[in-house]
C-alpha cells in the first residue's frame, strides 16, 4: 500500500514538472511571437528631406545693365576656325572689325562665305562683329520694356545677351557647339526665295534640316536679318 502510495507521489510530481515545463514553453514561445510582431511594425526609419538645391535665375539683361566696351580687335584664332576660312574669308573678318563697314567688306560675298564669318566671329567671342553683321535689326526681342512693349534688337541687348551667355558655365565650348550645329554648313544648299531673299539649308547636330535666312540690302549685298534661323 505505502509502494504504490509512493509511485502516485512521484507520478504527480513528475507530471507537474512536464506541465511546469510545457508553461514555460508556451510563455517563452508568447514572449518571441510579440517580440517579433513588435519588430515587423516598427515605423520605417525617416528618410531626410532632400537637399534643397538653388535656382540662380538670369534676369532678362537691362539696357541699363552694362555700359558697352568695345570688343577690341580680335585676331584671327586658327585653333578655333572649324571651316578653314579662306584668305578672303580670314581678311574680311579681320578688316571688318576696323569700322565695321558692312557694304565695303562683304560686297563681293557669296552667303555661304558671310555665313562662316559670322559664326566664326561667335565662336572667338567677336561679339560687336557679329552683332554688326546682322542687316535688319528691327525684329522685336520680347525682352519688355516696363510700359508692356518690347525692345527691337540693339547692340546694347547683344552686348548685355553676350556676356549673360558666358556666365551662364556652359559645360560645351562655342567651338564645340559650333562643330555640332554647323558641321555640314559647307554642304548647305542655297534656296532662291525671290531677287531680294533666300535660304542656306543644312542638316543641324539633331539631324533635321536647318535655315539661315539672307536679304539683299539697298547696296545688294546679301546680309542676314535678325533672327536668321528658320526649319
Amino acid at each position: 500500500m505505502a509502494n504504490n502510495n509512493f509511485e502516485e507521489v512521484s507520478c504527480l510530481k513528475k507530471n507537474f514538472r512536464i506541465s511546469v515545463f510545457l508553461a514555460i514553453l508556451t510563455l517563452l514561445t508568447l514572449v518571441f511571437i510579440l517580440v517579433a510582431c513588435d519588430k515587423t511594425t516598427e515605423a520605417p526609419p525617416e528618410t531626410p528631406p532632400p537637399e534643397e538645391t538653388t535656382v540662380i535665375e538670369i534676369p532678362a539683361p537691362s539696357l541699363e545693365e552694362l555700359e558697352i566696351v568695345p570688343q577690341g580687335e580680335i585676331a584671327y584664332d586658327p585653333e578655333k576656325d572649324i571651316f578653314n576660312l579662306t584668305e578672303k574669308e580670314k581678311n574680311a573678318f579681320i578688316s571688318y572689325q576696323k569700322d565695321f563697314d558692312y557694304n565695303n567688306t562683304f560686297k563681293d560675298f557669296e552667303p555661304l562665305e558671310i555665313a562662316r564669318v559670322w559664326i566664326y566671329s561667335g565662336i572667338v567671342d567677336a561679339w560687336e562683329s557679329e552683332y554688326e553683321m546682322y542687316g535688319d535689326k528691327s525684329l522685336e526681342t520680347g525682352i519688355d520694356n516696363e510700359d508692356g512693349s518690347t525692345k527691337p534688337f540693339s547692340k546694347k541687348i547683344a552686348y548685355n545677351l553676350y556676356f549673360r551667355d558666358k556666365e551662364m558655365a556652359s559645360t560645351i565650348s562655342k567651338k564645340e557647339m559650333a562643330e555640332l550645329n554647323f558641321s555640314t554648313l559647307d554642304e548647305a544648299e542655297w534656296s532662291l526665295e525671290s531677287d531680294t531673299a533666300g535660304r542656306l539649308v543644312f542638316i543641324d547636330g539633331i539631324g533635321e534640316p536647318l535655315a539661315l535666312k539672307f536679304e539683299k540690302n539697298d547696296a545688294g549685298v546679301w546680309e542676314l536679318p535678325y533672327y536668321p534661323f528658320t526649319r
